[in-house]
């Protein structure tokens, strides 16, 4: 399944292999979760108490975001700030 800001996709493959294909066309997409990809590009704002990745600025009941794995969350930090040079605290 592939959320985007407007619409959901279904697709066969494995996270491996989006995550792959997206990196060698230049995409900075990132494995946060078995079953999650988050586009680094994206990325607004962590929770880093509950590991959730918000994609909006202005946050609401309504803002797109997504949960990522615990194991990850440094690893997270330094991708976006290496990709993007977002820099999140």
């Amino acid at each position: 399944m592939i959320h985007t800001k407007d619409a959901l996709f279904y697709a066969p493959g494995t996270i491996k292999y989006f995550a792959q294909a997206l990196e060698s066309n230049g995409y900075n997409f990132f494995i946060a979760d078995r079953g999650c990809l988050i586009n680094a590009n994206n990325i607004r704002q962590l929770d880093k108490t509950y590991n959730i990745a918000f994609f909006d600025t202005e946050l609401n009941d309504k803002s797109k975001r997504c949960y990522f794995s615990g194991r990850c969350k440094s690893a997270l930090i330094e991708f976006v700030a290496a990709k993007t040079g977002l820099v999140l605290n």
